[in-house]
């Protein structure tokens, strides 16, 4: 069990923030004699230790990156800084780890920092799929850029409020490292002035890196006192750019999103594009049509961003699991759950006796679980009761032998004064008056009765979601009473889920249609036909091309290979497989 080090980018670190002097120097003497400091503060480094098998270090942040070496399990090594999707920079020799692989490769927590160091204070706490946040600047005066982190520094430009500035990378005392420009740290908080920047939410149909070259684009332009920031009309202009490049990509995508070839011979896409997820290639589109705008767009825009040029975007983690749509179900409970792994694995406590049962649940190898099978469905169980949906271990709940149901479960995490309740994949925090709140979004989603150990969800989107869990029986307690399945219902409520995005619960949705087909004594076959269609878009939306290509093929049988969808589906699927089977070939996975 690790101590009061959260894990790198676990949203838990929001809720106790260090206190940094602004511009007070009374404030600041302070912090000084509180940190034992009589001069200059200076950013402190992090020791992790290895905690998977092995860990390997790249040259880059990313993959696809030239490997450097590898670490075994208990190595320990210094970190200076932190990328907004979770590798750690190296101190002491070049390179890059990945403290959590988020599921890819079946490879969950990587490295995490000591119980011993100090708790990390990142400005951004959350997983950023993009690797890149934008954030805009509240304090009304303005935010300084510091030449380094250090409050002390020099300060190298000033940023307005309503500003937008962007960071790939950030430490563990809250300061972020800026990229583009202008370049330098600037903190995101501080204990005396409050909010300085905010972090921009629902970016998932931007290119982050690529709004970024725009704005610095804008700032490197000509124009007095740029230190001193944008002007109000350049800052209101750039914003402008932002919503008609979003608008314009949108409607690309509505009309060839079906058919991509027009996409890329304007070359708004390229074919390795195509290979990757719907997310990734929609923030494509929308880097190239702010590329085509700068080049021939409206005078007084190609004046704004005069000099703009993509820069080199580092990719993110593969598949749907660096993809994290903070509105996509499926990816934000796996995304939510492993974010508290490193907290809860202090182990749970009954919610109804409030009693601690240190079994050690979440230790890094999982230790003492073993398989539980219910309603035909593989999990595995902890000693004190705690049930776990395999390859990646998530948290469901805590399973009660005298009423044969699945409960809620209560544990500590570090950092945080509240308890954490897991249940069904999802991680709330408990207030002290009952109520539950999502660390994602910081709403109040419903309470939690201690009595019954019972959880009333009020969010109607969470409402909803744990309903899509319940109807691809993901909780075990839902019995199977034998009534004859409606299949229009599953239909429905699948394509309730498409439109929502929640792809993985409308595939298990149309999977439960067609098991319906299968019992009935007569189905329309063009009724079966649009079901596996349906299913094969999810499969497709989630890059899953050996379901996609199973599916695509049973429709073409069934259609006598007249169908063109299906058609065009087996070949990106085929086209998928080949191109996974020349990255697992070139890039071997690690034992």
């Amino acid at each position: 069990m690790r101590g009061p080090a959260p894990s790198s980018f676990s949203s838990q670190t929001q809720f106790s923030r260090k206190a940094f002097a602004w511009g007070n120097s009374d404030a600041q003497q302070k912090q000084e004699t509180k940190n034992g400091q009589g001069g200059q503060e200076e950013s402190q480094n992090r020791t992790y230790e290895i905690l998977a098998k092995t860990g390997t270090v790249k040259a880059e942040p990313h993959m696809d990156a030239k490997l450097k070496t590898k670490k075994s399990k208990g190595s320990r090594f210094l970190v200076s800084e932190m990328t907004m999707n979770g590798w750690l920079k190296l101190e002491n020799e070049p390179g890059w780890l990945a403290a959590h692989l988020r599921g890819v490769q079946d490879i969950g927590e990587v490295a995490a920092p000591l119980e011993t160091e100090p708790m990390l204070e990142l400005a951004v706490p959350v997983y950023q799929p993009q690797g890149m946040v934008c954030l805009e600047v509240v304090f009304k005066t303005g935010v300084p850029v510091r030449e380094a982190p250090n409050r002390r520094a020099k300060t190298v430009a000033t940023l307005k409020c309503g500003e937008f500035v962007f960071a790939h990378t950030q430490n563990f005392d809250g300061w972020l490292k800026l990229s583009g420009k202008p370049e330098g740290w600037v903190l995101a908080s501080d204990s005396d002035w409050g909010e300085l920047l905010r972090r921009r939410r629902r970016m998932n149909d931007i290119d982050l890196w690529a709004l970024c070259d725009a704005w610095a684009a804008a700032r490197a332009g000509p124009g007095t006192g740029r230190s001193m920031g944008l002007s109000g009309k350049e800052v209101q202009a750039l914003k402008e750019l932002e919503e008609l490049t979003v608008a314009e990509a949108k409607a690309l995508w509505q009309e060839h999103g079906s058919k991509k070839e027009y996409l890329v011979s304007e070359g708004y896409l390229v074919g390795e594009d195509l290979l990757k997820t719907e997310t990734w290639m929609r923030q494509r589109i929308f880097a190239h049509v702010l590329e085509k705008k700068s080049k021939t767009g409206e005078g007084w825009l190609r004046e704004l961003i005069s000099g703009f040029k993509l820069s080199s975007r580092v990719p993110p983690l593969p598949g749907i699991q660096g993809d994290q749509e903070e509105d996509d179900y499926y990816a934000e409970q796996q995304a939510t759950s492993q974010a508290f792994s490193q907290g809860l694995r202090q182990g749970f406590m009954n919610g109804k006796s409030g009693g601690q049962q240190g079994y050690g649940a979440f230790d890094p190898a999982f230790e003492g679980t073993k398989p539980f099978e219910y309603k035909g469905k593989m999990y595995t169980m902890a000693p004190n009761g705690v049930m776990f949906d395999p390859p990646n271990q998530i948290p469901m709940g805590i399973w009660n032998p005298d009423t044969q149901r699945l409960d809620p479960a209560a544990g500590m995490m570090p950092g945080c004064p509240y308890p954490a309740i897991s249940y069904l994949g999802r991680t709330y925090i408990l207030l002290p008056d009952q109520r539950l709140l999502d660390p994602e979004t910081e709403d109040i989603v419903g309470t939690f009765n201690r009595e019954t150990s019972e959880i009333d969800l009020q969010h109607p989107t969470l409402l909803q979601q744990v309903g899509s869990l319940k109807e691809l029986g993901s909780d075990p307690t839902i019995p199977n009473d034998g009534e004859p399945v409606d299949i229009h219902e599953y239909i429905e409520r699948g394509n309730q889920m498409v439109k929502a995005g929640r792809f993985k619960a409308a595939a298990g949705l149309f999977s439960e249609a067609l098991n319906a087909c299968s019992s009935a004594r007569a189905v329309d076959l063009d009724l079966e036909t649009d079901i596996i269609k349906s299913r094969a878009k999810c499969w497709k939306a989630l890059g899953c091309f050996q379901e996609l290509r199973d599916d695509s093929s049973r429709v073409l049988k069934l259609t006598g290979n007249r169908d063109t969808d299906a058609l065009q589906w087996h070949r990106a699927a085929e086209e998928g497989l080949a191109y996974k089977s020349r990255r697992q070939a070139l890039h071997p996975r690690e034992e």
